[in-house]
């Protein structure tokens, strides 16, 4: 294990992920601290971030540290075209942490040091999205496939378990997008190709009933987010943003057309939302109350952006792809203020699609 330090909370040993030193007279979060390990002085990082990655070149799932460079033991060398990929952060130290990757039909979870954990093959489509949750300290994962199949599993440390499987959503139509508002104890599935729409159940029962009808021109739903209030926001592959009433109403709330596509959708744990806007190449953080930009960045070159994931801190991480050989095929980390800090490709032809961060997604109680 990494080195990383730690806090007494109520008996338990957690790891600090965020530590602030008045500078100036103003609040600055630390991002490192020194301590004496053995006599020596030793760098500890404060709130460490661990970014997981999967391009389709070489079918590799990565894991890579803020520097950034290569967490030892990766990457892992998956059988074809490692599609989506989410994180299971329960403790908030990525040491003890599990990965979970749809590569094709089948769900792979990956150790923290990438060695294989277990798989799952009760899927016979390619399976399109993929979400993790914690439910009562239990790691629970959902995925989605192109017929409209939905299956809950729950991480049984040596293999999955199948807690739940509903078939055939929104007439066959294709699952594109998974949302978990573990709090309130639902499960969102945004769908396209047969029906654009969002369905919403117990995830508990997986019992889906239809909450959003998408109208003509919003398109296929690619992504979804809870937000605090456990609205949904989604996003289209028309480039449509909209908050809607979860509850069944199909209430939008308010709607935006900010970019020609929208690859993902999230929801911060800072309180913002954040988009992967594809070929407009956009990235961008946003108000949840009515969809106003903190900030916009254009940064693909020739690529799209296909993939976006914000940290604790409010950093994002977001993935580039083109067709073939470019220096534009990337992993690109950008501050809370939207400025680029540094760009990673292992090769030039990596073709990024999946992205997580560490400790994960907040509505999915992490």
């Amino acid at each position: 294990m990494s080195p990383a330090k730690y806090v007494k909370i109520g008996g338990v040993w957690s790891p600090v992920v965020a530590e602030y030193v008045k500078v100036g007279g103003a609040w600055t979060r630390a991002t490192s601290n020194y301590a004496k390990v053995g006599g020596a002085w030793e760098h500890v990082p404060v709130g460490a971030n661990f970014i997981l990655a999967c391009e389709q070149f070489s079918d590799r799932c990565y894991a890579i540290d803020d520097t950034p460079g290569v967490v030892a033991g990766w990457p892992y060398s998956a059988p074809s075209n490692p599609y989506v990929v989410c994180y299971n952060g329960l403790s908030g130290n990525f040491a003890e942490g599990t990965s979970y990757w749809a590569v094709n039909n089948v769900i792979y979870a990956l150790n923290a040091d990438g060695s294989f954990k277990w798989s799952y093959s009760g899927f016979t489509n390619t399976i399109f999205s993929i979400a993790c949750s914690i439910e009562s300290a239990i790691p629970y994962i959902y995925a989605g496939d192109y017929v409209g199949n939905v299956r809950k599993l729950v991480d049984g440390t040596v293999a999955a378990g199948l807690i739940w499987n509903k078939g055939g959503l929104a007439y066959g139509s294709t699952i594109y997008s998974l949302a978990v508002d573990a709090a309130n104890g639902f499960v969102y599935a945004g769908t396209g190709r047969v029906v654009n729409s969002i369905y919403g159940g117990l995830a508990s029962t997986g019992n889906f009933t239809m909450r959003y009808l998408a109208p003509a021109g919003v398109g296929v739903i690619t992504a979804l987010a809870v937000q605090p209030s456990g609205r949904l926001m989604a996003g289209s592959g028309n480039g449509y943003l909209l908050s809607i009433e979860q509850t069944g109403t199909g209430y939008v709330f308010w709607t935006k057309n900010p970019a020609l596509e929208m690859y993902a959708v999230r929801v911060g744990h800072d309180g913002y939302g954040y988009y992967a806007g594809g070929a407009s190449k956009t990235v961008a953080k946003f108000v949840l109350a009515g969809g106003t930009e903190a900030w916009r960045a254009t940064l693909g070159g020739t690529a799209s952006c296909v993939n976006v994931a914000p940290d604790q801190f409010g950093n994002v991480y977001a993935a580039y792809r083109v067709a073939g050989t470019s220096t534009d095929n990337v992993l690109r980390k950008l501050n809370s203020n939207g400025a680029e800090e540094w760009s990673w490709q292992p090769y030039v032809a990596a073709q990024f699609h999946g992205i997580a961060v560490s400790p994960g997604i907040a509505a999915a109680g992490f």
